[in-house]
């Protein structure tokens, strides 16, 4: 049975879960397993049921609907090693970039070896556009797996399948390659596959949870779809959808009447949606119809038992004060329920429902917080925990949210405020200067830079540096002649404007006088003016900075990158002791986890990565868990 229940306000779901697990409450060992789709929903649900089930919510977990689904596949299909699956991207990008080299001598992949052309690869040394091609590629094949799944199967048996323009033919000898060297299916297949055994019969025993629930997803793939469809005769599926209308995707009229027999999971909504739908649900709820589209499906594609049960709140009809009710209210109810309300009123004094003009980003934040402050002097119930700013760019407004919410001179008013939902390492220190190093020694070094790499606390804290005394090394610098380049090398020869030239300067400035005209070797004697203990520190990390510049030039396989870099973090950054006292003891840990899980990932091949490429493929994995710590703050977010 396959159950859909459908609200448009997620904390009553919530309380559904809950009182349905105190219905039918688990076997005191059991697990109870709630599908979701990111980290800061799983937080909120486990606080709501936590609520619901009188104040405890224990052994509960929150798998993400793909590994989920995936253990799923294996346990009908009688396999294991779910977490293992060389099809992933992240896995699957090794061997294509292995592959590249022979598949671009085929006739077929003339348009990709002109591609590469522009590029040309040194040997076995793997540079950063040819790593950003394989990953493309890996992405792409990996979606070819969940929406294609049909073109991926007639390639995985030697068949041309629908014909393709002439400059894409080298996909399929790709795919018949990975099959030769993987020797596994990917996903996608695997998912057809238990499709076709759940049709004609029961799964092994103990292979299926039940029920199977999933709560706020907002899409899944059209064969995840089917396969929820197939689990619905062996097994309970609840399926928890917020949504603010009822039949979102039937409100295009003349797609309704074109519906036949499975035609939701093979044609998506196209552009005439804008033209059909009304234009609130046309520009927001597209990807939503698409979802209850694929749901609902029809014929063929309902292959167990289907209900729909509705748990809409109507927020205007309960309005007991004078006047309408507020616009945003109506707006909600009327999603849910036109008819009830037909029109919408705006009262004179509602605000429930702003827009505000603005010529361009600063100005938006800055609104935004006035605006804030205005609420909070308005209510003395309001508290700065309770406001949540979204919006679509984070990383490009972030400077400029820190420079407005921070300002407390303007306003007079402190403001408890956090940004979260970014990468870790924009607020990271080890790993953001980790990422940094690694991207300077692909590039030329200049002063703005190395200034930019001196400002990490990581690196001030283990050479015992204060933020002041990493200030006064900048101008020092800049006294001393530095440019730009590492030394002589990079400059073409020239070693003076370079870094090394730099520090050379403040070594003789040790044991010699700044004459004029005494300059050993075209480096003059520079005083730095500071004590010879402070001195000694600057020129530590300087040349420990240096030193692992011209290590981190030198192309490496994957392995040998694995000792460098774990050297590389205990010589710059030590063993972690000096973040205790700030609060960022989790950062070296989720860094060498970072290392650990490429090295797994790569392991067999044998391609030379330059510095570049180690930090896209870093960068990548400690971005995954961008948003594990969501908008739940305590504060301003």
């Amino acid at each position: 049975m396959l159950t859909v229940f459908r609200g448009n306000r997620a904390e009553h779901l919530a309380e559904l879960l809950a009182a349905q697990l105190l219905l039918t409450p688990p076997g005191p060992l059991e697990t109870v397993q709630v599908v979701v789709n990111t980290w800061p929903t799983s937080r909120w649900l486990g606080e709501q049921l936590a609520v619901g089930l009188g104040g405890i919510a224990a052994n509960i977990r929150y798998p993400f609907p793909g590994s989920q689904l995936r253990q799923i596949v294996n346990g009908v299909l009688g396999e294991t090693g779910a977490d293992q699956d060389p099809w992933r991207a992240s896995q699957l990008v090794w061997p294509v970039l292995e592959l590249l080299p022979q598949l671009v001598e085929q006739p077929e992949a003339a348009s990709l070896k002109h591609w590469l052309g522009r590029y040309p690869q040194h040997g076995s040394k793997l540079e950063l556009a040819h790593w950003q091609l394989g990953r493309s590629i890996a992405d792409a094949l990996d979606d070819l797996a969940l929406y294609r799944p049909e073109l991926l199967a007639a390639w995985w048996c030697g068949e041309d399948g629908p014909p393709l323009p002439p400059e894409q033919k080298w996909q399929r000898l790709l795919v018949g390659r990975l099959r030769e060297r993987l020797g596994v299916k990917p996903f996608g297949l695997q998912v057809l596959e238990a499709i076709a055994q759940l049709q004609i019969k029961a799964p092994p025993a103990g292979s299926l949870p039940d029920p199977l629930r999933l709560f706020g997803l907002s899409s899944l793939a059209p064969i995840q779809v089917q396969l929820l469809q197939a689990l619905s005769v062996h097994t309970n599926v609840d399926l928890y959808l917020l949504t603010p209308c009822r039949d979102l995707w039937q409100r295009c009229t003349s797609r309704r009447q074109l519906l036949s027999d499975a035609i939701a999971l093979q044609q998506p909504l196209d552009g005439d949606w804008l033209l059909q739908a009304p234009g609130l649900e046309a520009r927001f709820g597209r990807l939503g119809g698409e979802f209850q589209q694929l749901l609902e499906g029809s014929g063929e594609s309902l292959q167990g038992q289907w209900q729909e049960k509705d748990l809409f709140v109507a927020p205007a009809s309960s309005h007991r004060g004078q006047g309408p009710a507020p616009l945003l209210h109506q707006l909600q109810q009327q999603l849910a329920d036109p008819a009830a309300q037909p029109l919408l009123q705006r009262a004179p004094a509602d605000s429930s429902l702003e827009f505000h003009r603005c010529p361009g980003p600063l100005r938006q934040v800055q609104v935004v917080r006035d605006r804030i402050l205005q609420l909070l002097a308005a209510d003395p119930t309001l508290q700065p925990r309770d406001v949540l700013v979204m919006t679509p760019q984070v990383d490009g407004l972030a400077p400029l949210v820190a420079a407005v919410f921070g300002d407390q001179e303007a306003t007079g008013v402190p403001l408890n405020w956090r940004l979260t939902d970014r990468s870790q390492q924009s607020e990271a220190s080890l790993s953001r200067s980790l990422l940094e190093l690694l991207r300077l020694a692909g590039e030329r070094l200049t002063a703005s830079a190395l200034e930019t790499l001196l400002e990490s606390p990581a690196l001030q804290g283990h050479f015992q540096l204060s933020g002041a005394e990493m200030a006064a090394l900048h101008p020092l610098l800049q006294r001393g002649g530095f440019h730009w380049g590492l030394d002589a090398e990079e400059r073409g020869g020239l070693g003076s404007g370079s870094l090394s030239w730099v520090i050379d300067r403040l070594l003789l400035g040790l044991v010699l006088p700044c004459d004029p005209g005494l300059a050993p070797a075209a480096t003059a004697p520079l005083a730095s003016g500071e004590s010879i203990e402070l001195l000694g520190r600057w020129l530590h990390l300087l040349t420990r900075l240096r030193h692992w510049l011209v290590e981190l030039r030198r192309p490496r396989c994957c392995l040998a990158w694995n000792s460098c870099l774990r050297a590389l973090l205990s010589d710059l950054f030590g063993d972690g002791d000096q973040f205790v006292n700030n609060g960022q003891d989790w950062e070296l840990p989720l860094v060498l986890a970072a290392i650990d899980d490429w090295q797994q990932a790569a392991a067999g091949c044998n391609l030379e990565l330059a510095a570049p490429v180690v930090a896209a493929v870093l960068d990548e994995r400690l971005a995954a868990d961008s948003g594990r710590f969501g908008h739940r703050s305590g504060a301003l977010t």
